[in-house]
Formats: structure tokens, sequence, C-alpha cells
């Protein structure tokens, strides 16, 4: 059974003054989107489209990705604060013990092997305070393929009651989620495939106040998973804030080290990060110009320009998951327009 199922039965024995009691940790949205049916087979469809290189999914010329703001605004707001990272040298069964009120040989006995015993914890404890959020970060943000959670949740959790932000880190996981996918290294999508679907269709781009577009001296926005960097490119998405697209800046990008001063790095300059807030007369149209360089970007990198166009794509060879996706392109864009 995962951990999804096993959560939301015990989720029930929270009334709304539980909720508000564990409103400071900004995942309180959790409450009305736990129930949503995750559709596999529309997301296997949407990763036909996910272009692992620069991060986006691709539908003909208009390129989509999901951004931190968009995560951020399904589990609490949209202020972004510092994020977590992951910490190394943390002894997690002492963090475990001092918070959930047990012994350290108990909190021992909960981490095995890098993972940690969720259904115990369902079973053991009320849903509130740490055990409440350990347990929806691994059932429904940090979903891993082995049905298994990670022991470093601990860490992420322990970072969340110091007011920390999770979001930046869930997208980190759902991003390289994909790629797995699409690489075929995995049929199950880890990370939040939850909030990518809730996002995919309810949330209109228009939303979002403002948008980081680069971060750490990039021109993109470097994000820390649990246990390496990733990245997506916000220049190649502007249209998503309703900002007329223009071409990337070139950029030769080396991924960062994954350690522990480079994460410093990453939460003492997240306030330097640049932003760009949403156009006040948004444009969703393409240059020309655009469209030519898109071209040559997509042939440089030896991808199929024959992937057929949102507005041609025969019925008749698709399936209905692609042409959910599809209609998921046209809704966005229309969104944008208005």
């Amino acid at each position: 059974m995962s951990f999804s199922a096993l959560v939301r039965p015990w989720l029930d024995e929270l009334d709304g003054i539980g909720w508000l009691n564990f409103q400071g940790h900004r995942m309180t949205s959790l409450r009305c989107i736990r129930d949503v049916t995750i559709r596999p087979e529309l997301l296997r469809a949407a990763v036909r489209f996910w272009d692992p290189k620069v991060q986006v999914f691709r539908f003909g010329f208009h390129e989509l990705c999901p951004t931190m703001e968009e995560f951020h605004a399904y589990l609490g707001g949209f202020d972004l604060e510092t994020p977590v990272i992951p910490l190394h040298g943390v002894n997690f069964a002492n963090v475990l013990s001092a918070n959930l009120g047990i012994s350290n040989k108990a909190a021992k006995s909960m981490l095995q092997g890098g993972t940690i015993n969720i259904p115990r914890i369902i079973a053991q404890f009320r849903p509130e305070g740490f055990a409440l959020c350990l347990c929806l970060l691994a059932a429904f943000l940090f979903v891993w393929s082995d049905g298994q959670a990670s022991s470093s949740l601990v860490g992420v959790t322990m970072q969340i009651e110091g007011r920390k932000d999770v979001a930046p880190m869930v997208l980190a996981e759902t991003l390289m989620g994909l790629d797995r996918v699409h690489a075929g290294d995995t049929n199950v999508f880890e990370g939040s495939a939850l909030l990518l679907q809730v996002i995919a269709w309810r949330l209109s781009w228009l939303d979002n106040p403002a948008m980081t577009v680069s971060n750490m001296g990039h021109q993109r926005v470097i994000l820390a998973g649990l246990s390496c960097w990733t990245f997506y490119i916000p220049n190649r998405i502007l249209r998503q804030l309703g900002v007329r697209q223009i071409i990337p800046p070139p950029e030769n990008f080396v991924m960062p080290n994954h350690n522990f001063a480079t994460f410093r790095a990453y939460q003492n300059t997240w306030r330097e990060r640049v932003t760009i807030p949403r156009d006040q007369y948004p444009s969703v149209n393409l240059s020309k110009r655009y469209v030519r360089w898109l071209i040559r970007d997509m042939e440089t990198r030896e991808l199929d320009l024959n992937v057929p166009e949102i507005n041609c794509l025969d019925p008749r060879d698709a399936s209905c998951e692609v042409m959910l996706c599809c209609l998921f392109c046209v809704l966005k864009v229309s969104c944008s327009a208005m």
C-alpha cells in the first residue's frame, strides 16, 4: 500500500483547529488536494513531450515548465522563503527522538538503510507537528519509485519547522523524476506527481505576481534536490507569465558541486535571485525571430523537428492521454491571453 493511501485516513483525525495549528508549516493546502486521483497515463503521455536537456515540455514550438512559484502557491503562498537544503553530518535519530518524544533506540529502529518507517509513525503518533509534516512529505511531495521514504526527510522536516521553504526542493525532485521516466529508468513519477498534475490543470499562469528567472549568478534557476542539483530555464518560458518571449542569453553552464559550502551559498544568496513581475499587458505571441532561434536550437541538439503541433495532431493516431496533454497546452495559452 502506498504512503498516500495510509496517510489519507490518518488525516481524517485532524479537525479545522488541527490544520490551523499546522499552518506554520505552509503545507495546509494538501488538505484540499490530497484526494486528487493521480493519472499516471496522463503524466506518461506528457513525458513524450519532455526535453530533459533544457527541462521543458515542448508542444510544437510552445515550451512549458512548472516553476517554483507555482509549486509554492499550492503549498502556501507566493512569498518564497530561504529554501531547504540536504543536510549532511546530522544525526537523524537524535532529531527524530527529540521531536517525537521517543528514545534514541526507538528512533534508530525507525531509520534503517537510509529510509524511514512511515507506516510505523502513522500507527504510533497523532497527525500533528513533526510527525504530520514528515508523513505528508513522504506521501505527497517526495515519492520514491521503490515505495520507500528517504531518512533525509527528517532533515527536511527539521528545516521546515525552522521556517525554511520546501517548494524549490519538491520541484527539483519532480523535475528529476520526469528525467528518469523519460530515460526509461522507472515508470513511477518521483517527487510530487500530485502537484505536477494539479498545477497542469488548475493553476492559471497569471495568478503568479512574479517569477524567478535566475540565481547563483547563472542564466537559469538552480535547485537543490535531496541528492543532487538540477535546474530549469525560465527565460525559455517567459510566456507562462505573460511576458514577451525573448531569445535566452547564451550560457556555458556547469552544474555546481554538491557539497555543504555550495548549499550554504545557495541559501545565502537566495534573496539576491533575479525576479521579474508579470506583464500588465501580457503577450503570448512568439516572434518569427524566436521561432527561428528555437528551430536552430533543436537542430543543434539533433532533436526531432517533426513533433506534431498541437493544432494539427491527428486524433486518430493519438492516444486519449496525448490529446489531454495537447488540451492542457491550449488551455494554458488561452488563460495567458485573457
